[in-house]
């Protein structure tokens, strides 16, 4: 199965976002925890950062596949 958020929609808006993408575009990282609670930064350093925090708080998704 594919994870929550834009990458599981297949929709025809989604399609057409990711082929022809607004000029006034800007980056937005996000990740979901185990709990299906979403988590958005504007930065890779931000989203990192979230990410080590889900880590030591037990709620990385991830985790329990191995990575």
């Amino acid at each position: 199965g594919l994870p929550p958020g834009p990458i599981g929609s297949t929709s025809l808006r989604s399609i057409k976002a990711v082929t022809a993408p607004a000029d006034n575009f800007e980056m937005t990282y996000f990740v979901t925890d185990k709990n299906a609670d979403f988590y958005f930064n504007e930065t890779l350093a931000g989203h990192n950062k979230t990410i080590a925090e889900l880590k030591k708080k037990g709620l990385w998704l991830y985790t329990q596949l191995g990575s």
